[in-house]
């Protein structure tokens, strides 16, 4: 991990984030609606959005909750998938 990761909190646990793990977070926090698409998501983070982009946004969803629920388990689902829309953070994180 670099000097820049970061850490999201929530209920009392605390989860140790890499840059592109809290980029993500802060992008879907960030969301004026409940919620980001793919797309928006998959630009926010790599600049574009195609075949490879979204393997990688489905990798980096998949690692974050894992490490989400492992620290945190009463945490619940804070990164669920709105379907044919893309993700949502719900619950209290603070990211730090």
């Amino acid at each position: 991990m670099s000097p820049r990761d970061k850490r999201a909190l929530s209920g009392g646990g605390e989860v140790m984030l890499t840059t592109l793990e809290s980029r993500l977070l802060a992008s879907l926090a960030s969301a004026s609606d409940p919620g980001r698409t793919r797309v928006d998501i998959e630009m926010h983070l790599w600049g574009s959005s195609d075949r490879s982009t979204t393997r990688r946004l489905d990798i980096l969803i998949w690692r974050l909750r894992q490490k989400i629920m492992q620290q945190i388990p009463d945490a619940g689902e804070i990164i669920p998938t709105r379907h044919g829309k893309g993700y949502a953070l719900t619950g209290a994180i603070a990211i730090r």
